[in-house]
């Protein structure tokens, strides 16, 4: 039987045809660090409630002192002072961003705190006891905004998430029954509360740029679609690589990378309305991680292969109509490093590529 007749696996480069680069505002609560500071282009401030005051609450409270771990810093600015406030509205760190708390807390009562330039250090700031004291009488609580005027560097601090190292509250206070007495109360909820300084609005795409950027500090992600017009629909797809080229310079990573995901369109075929696009639960790709110093990012390679030949079958056989992907980080709000690939206009051998292995059915014998 001739060789062609066996079915034997074929190959397809599938070319790119669209790309497109955007940014969207995230929600830091769930992120285990918070972020301090300024540095390339976002300001950072940090939203702190301690509702845990059962253990005072017989108690007068004589002085408070919130305490944070600085572990690293982003920049090489000079040493920096800011302001605590108490915050005057509800807030949930899981929907939390910058714009609910902006006009809400109260700037007469500013409690003051100053920031190292260096990767570790303690933050401590005196508040002001009868505040405590209040929320302890059950006063509103609403918590305790960080914020500043002016920083030349990112501080980064560790958040709830962390098992240990987050934000406490030390409480001197005198018991009704005791005397003189110490409690530490860890943060319930914390957050990082972004602001993005950038004359490109959220969600406003760029088409077919020359870069490709993943940055967990300003929500950098983007979209790409290939042709896979080439690839007849009784094709069985044994895998489909995507493959990336990386640009060291400019990216920022440290040892460990930048973990992202790639996600299957759903809705929004001509990519129109960003902020409402809608991506598939199911068909995604798992964690990968991309870092500066490696040359080229391979997405389902072995043994995650099954992701994107999966996406890819669909696509084949139209159950799914052919809407692109969104590649995206999953560390948005954690800490300010970023990935950045070569985009459509590349060469041919650095712009984005999809790889796909893939057999035809065996032809009929006579």
């Amino acid at each position: 039987m001739p060789r062609d007749d066996k079915g034997e696996m074929l190959t397809l480069n599938a070319p790119l045809i669209q790309s497109g680069q955007f940014w969207a505002p995230h929600n830091a609560g769930s992120a285990p660090y918070l972020l301090l500071g300024d540095y390339d282009g976002i300001q950072s401030r940090i939203a702190l409630l301690f509702t845990s005051l059962s253990a005072i609450d017989t108690a007068t409270v004589e002085q408070a002192k919130l305490i944070l771990n600085q572990i690293a810093c982003f920049g090489a600015g000079a040493d920096f002072a800011g302001t605590v406030h108490p915050i005057t509205a509800t807030w949930s760190e899981t929907t939390v961003e910058w714009q609910d708390i902006q006009f809400n807390y109260d700037n007469s009562k500013a409690f003051p705190y100053s920031i190292s330039a260096q990767d570790s250090s303690t933050i401590t700031v005196d508040l002001e006891a009868g505040l405590v004291n209040n929320w302890v009488n059950g006063t509103d609580n609403y918590g305790l905004l960080m914020t500043f005027n002016q920083a030349g560097f990112m501080a980064k601090c560790n958040a709830s998430e962390n098992l240990s190292g987050y934000a406490t509250l030390e409480v001197i206070y005198t018991s009704k029954t005791s005397g003189l007495d110490t409690v530490t109360v860890g943060v319930d909820q914390d957050a990082g509360l972004f602001e993005y300084s950038t004359a490109i609005p959220a969600y406003q795409m760029q088409e077919n740029p020359d870069q490709l950027t993943i940055a967990n500090g300003s929500g950098d992600r983007f979209l790409l679609r290939f042709d896979l017009s080439a690839l007849p629909v009784e094709a069985t797809v044994h895998r489909a690589l995507l493959n990336f080229n990386i640009e060291a310079q400019g990216s920022r990573t440290d040892s460990a990378g930048v973990s992202l995901t790639v996600r299957q369109v759903a809705t929004d075929s001509a990519w129109q309305d960003l902020s409402a696009m809608k991506l598939d639960s199911i068909y995604s790709s798992p964690s990968f991680v991309a870092s500066q110093e490696a040359s080229i990012l391979y997405i389902s390679q072995t043994p995650d292969v099954g992701y994107m030949g999966s996406m890819t079958q669909r696509w084949v056989l139209q159950l799914q109509p052919n809407y692109g992907i969104l590649v995206q980080s999953l560390q948005y709000g954690q800490d300010m490093e970023k990935v950045i690939f070569n985009g459509a206009a590349a060469s041919e051998g650095r712009r984005p590529t999809l790889y796909i292995t893939y057999s035809m059915p065996p032809s009929p014998r006579f």
